[in-house]
């Protein structure tokens, strides 16, 4: 078994990534193996859309997440201040970009490889398909090969 999980694979740059990272699963599993992994969905990504603040005693952090609804991309950009020993406040910033991925694609990209059985669901039960991913914030594909 295989498992990616917190929607790693949205980080991949296209599907022609996401189709070569397929691919190198399906090498390296034996026959019957799993390959489950979660991605964002395009309306998981709406959820992008904000401006948050969390400040703690050390810390203060600010996530700014942008996702228009149309493009294939989704980033967030997290920018902290750490205090330092010498109580001064030391930067530093992140940015963490998305890919959305049609889901029926996916999972044809999946079966074109060669994996014999794709289906989505959701976290809290793996086993039982669901038939609207696209509804989903985050849908989990299990594959088998």
């Amino acid at each position: 078994m295989v498992v990616s999980t917190y929607d790693s694979l949205n980080h991949l740059e296209d599907e022609l990534a996401l189709r070569q990272c397929f691919q190198c699963v399906f090498a390296v599993l034996e026959k019957d193996g799993y390959f489950v992994f979660d991605l964002n969905t395009r309306l998981g990504l709406v959820r992008w859309n904000n401006i948050t603040v969390d400040e703690g005693d050390e810390t203060v952090v600010v996530t700014r997440g942008i996702y228009d609804g149309e493009s294939d991309k989704a980033w967030t950009r997290i920018t902290g201040f750490i205090r330092t020993r010498d109580n001064l406040y030391e930067r530093f910033e992140e940015t963490a970009f998305n890919t959305v991925f049609d889901v029926p694609r996916v999972r044809n990209a999946l079966l074109d490889i060669g994996w014999r059985e794709v289906h989505f669901a959701r976290i809290q039960d793996l086993r039982t398909p669901i038939e609207k991913p696209e509804e989903e914030g985050r849908v989990f594909f299990v594959a088998q090969k």
